[in-house]
């Protein structure tokens, strides 16, 4: 009895030691929204209902608003332009009934002046264990684990709600392990990179998401070549920054002007109609300022399935896949520019205090939007997180793995 009474007396003394600061209560907000954003692409929204998980984002988000109204600090300025950015995601929200804007926006403004590395560190703990727990749960038939037939190849979702989606899963997380270990990773990791390439291909054929994968090879090995060495002398990468606005003009510009007897006909057909649904987007709804409700119909999920088995599969399909367009479309013009400007301002930022490691992720999420959905889901994208958070700079960067001049 004693024993217990002890050591309930600890653990209260633990929680009463418990610092409520700004930090932790973004870490709070951050795990439980991660945990709510991750589940809702998984088939466990079969158990759990989707208006739960809703309720969880929106504590989530207070908890943060919280921290933004009595633990920040910021000028007459700052305080504006954050008020406005606020302002202008809630409205599009309302106007779409789409919040992620709006919680990416959150997550960002109140991330101001924590450390990025370790809130990217608790996002790859957090997500490994989430993953291979619905992995293991749809192995073990306690979920479904989705099957997909595409040209006599069946495609596994294990867990996740469509194939293409559990290989972004995979993707985001081996960025998110390339930046954090950036400083070692050697041609066994590039190895390891290319047997899960491989992997993703033969049970999911994520055609385009393989290719992603494959892409951090030589990504991560010209990003540590300018880190490290002399390497482009002539400072060539130091306007990799814009890529991510060209990527997002090439997209609109190639949808608003595809054509069904144009040069782009064959690109449409090997990026699975990417295009010509793109293009179809921009007729149907044309773009907004604020946003706009966009109807789509999928395949992932429970009635996703459903309506990939209705009539040999030629069941009614429409979605947004290119980030770009959807971010346009679904979100409006106003945090379209807002969204691609802070991007593109963070991946400079990056290069002056050479940091090449975060230009190097920047520009894999960068192709990644061009083809996949997944630019404002947490569960997928933490990294637009350094837009406001402190990131290490090159000399900081050296000093931690032991490099001396």
């Amino acid at each position: 009895m004693e024993i217990r009474e002890n050591r309930l007396n600890k653990f209260i003394n633990d929680i009463s030691q418990l610092k409520i600061n700004s930090r932790n209560i973004y870490l709070v907000a951050f795990t439980l929204y991660l945990s709510v954003a991750f589940l809702k692409t998984t088939m466990v929204t079969d158990y759990l209902s989707t208006h739960l998980l809703n309720y969880g984002a929106y504590l989530a988000m207070s908890i943060l608003f919280f921290k933004w109204m009595f633990f920040s600090r910021f000028t007459k300025w700052q305080l504006i332009l954050e008020a406005l950015i606020f302002l202008f995601s809630g409205i599009s929200w309302i106007k779409s009934g789409d919040p992620l804007a709006f919680y990416m926006t959150t997550l960002v403004i109140t991330a101001k002046g924590l450390d990025f590395e370790e809130i990217l560190k608790w996002y790859v703990i957090l997500a490994t264990i989430i993953l291979v727990l619905i992995v293991l749960l749809s192995e073990l038939d306690v979920i479904r684990n989705l099957s997909y037939l595409r040209m006599g190849h069946i495609r596994y979702a294990f867990g996740i709600v469509y194939p293409t989606d559990f290989a972004s899963h995979v993707f985001y997380l081996l960025l998110a392990y390339c930046y954090l270990w950036f400083h070692s990773l050697n041609y066994k990791h590039y190895l390891i990179l290319f047997i899960i390439a491989g992997l993703i291909y033969y049970f999911t054929n994520a055609r385009l998401d393989t290719i992603l994968i494959l892409a951090i090879i030589p990504t991560m090995i010209i990003a540590r070549k300018k880190q490290y060495t002399n390497f482009d002398s002539h400072g060539i990468l130091n306007y990799s920054w814009m890529t991510t606005g060209i990527i997002a003009y090439l997209a609109i510009m190639v949808s608003v002007f595809y054509s069904t007897n144009g040069p782009l006909v064959l690109i449409n057909k090997l990026i699975s109609s990417r295009i010509s649904l793109s293009h179809s987007g921009f007729i149907d709804y044309g773009v907004s300022v604020v946003g706009q409700a966009v109807k789509e119909y999928g395949w992932g999920g429970a009635k996703g399935f459903r309506n990939f088995n209705v009539g040999g599969q030629l069941h009614q399909y429409f979605m947004l896949d290119s980030s770009f367009i959807r971010l346009l479309l679904i979100y409006g013009i106003v945090l379209f520019l807002l969204i691609i400007t802070a991007v593109s301002y963070t991946a400079l930022r990056a290069i002056k205090i050479g940091n090449f490691a975060l230009v190097a992720v920047l520009f894999l999420v960068a192709l990644s939007c061009l083809i996949d959905q997944h630019m404002l889901e947490l569960a997928y994208n933490p990294f637009y997180i350094s837009i406001y958070a402190s990131v290490e700079t090159a000399s900081y960067l050296d000093k931690r793995v032991g490099i001396t001049s």
